[in-house]
């Protein structure tokens, strides 16, 4: 394993960021979108794996919630793999390069504007198509205990206050800013996919793919 020292991770993080700039609009939004639908998929194979392991005390086959939490932030890191070997646009990463971009005055306001908002839409739009088009329709949510599973994910996190989902926002996010600025400072791929691990504890940046499929 090959890492560099903070300082030269940090300039590291400013190429990156600059290098995103000179991205043509559509190729932006492209990437983005595929970044969603790695984010979709993702979260079909924690549904699946999570969602189908029954944790009501009187199946012999029950697990406990721990257990299955554990085992749904486990899989979800497949998502931020497949987005750091690809090349795509997440809106998270590009929310710490672009802005430490413009602090240094690399980049101007409007740079960082057209980044955030494409990588936001594209990254939306591709969570919406892989909740659409390769989990509901293909079907298979309407089975137990998976279904019971989606609703009570989907309910927790539309309970949740403003205050709450910020604060639960930070943390999530700073783990994934975290993955990004580890797999900056590495030279070989597999250290890549290791430091992707903390995104094990940003899992719940799959709300949107909930939400898509039972909204």
């Amino acid at each position: 394993m090959v890492t560099t020292a903070s300082p030269d991770t940090y300039h590291r993080v400013i190429e990156y960021g600059l290098r995103k700039t000179s991205l043509r609009f559509d190729r932006l939004l492209l990437q983005a979108f595929m970044a969603g639908v790695y984010i979709g998929l993702a979260g079909q194979a924690c549904n699946m794996f999570a969602g189908g392991m029954p944790t009501d005390p009187t199946d012999t086959r029950a697990v406990s919630k721990t257990m299955q939490k554990f085992m749904y932030a486990s899989i979800f890191p497949t998502a931020f793999i497949a987005i750091i070997f690809t090349g795509a646009e997440l809106f998270t990463g590009n929310t710490m390069t672009m802005l430490i971009c413009l602090i240094e005055r690399r980049i101007t306001f409007l740079h960082l504007v057209i980044n955030w908002v494409g990588s936001f839409i594209g990254n939306w739009a591709g969570a919406l198509f892989g909740a659409y088009f390769l989990s509901y329709l293909p079907g298979g949510y309407d089975q137990e205990p998976l279904y019971s599973y989606m609703c009570y994910v989907q309910h927790a996190k539309v309970s949740y206050g403003f205050g709450q989902c910020f604060l639960r926002g930070i943390g999530c996010n700073a783990l994934v800013c975290l993955a990004v600025w580890n797999v900056t400072a590495c030279d070989d791929p597999a250290t890549d996919a290791h430091d992707g691990l903390p995104r094990v504890c940003g899992h719940c940046r799959g709300t949107k793919f909930h939400t898509d499929i039972l909204g």
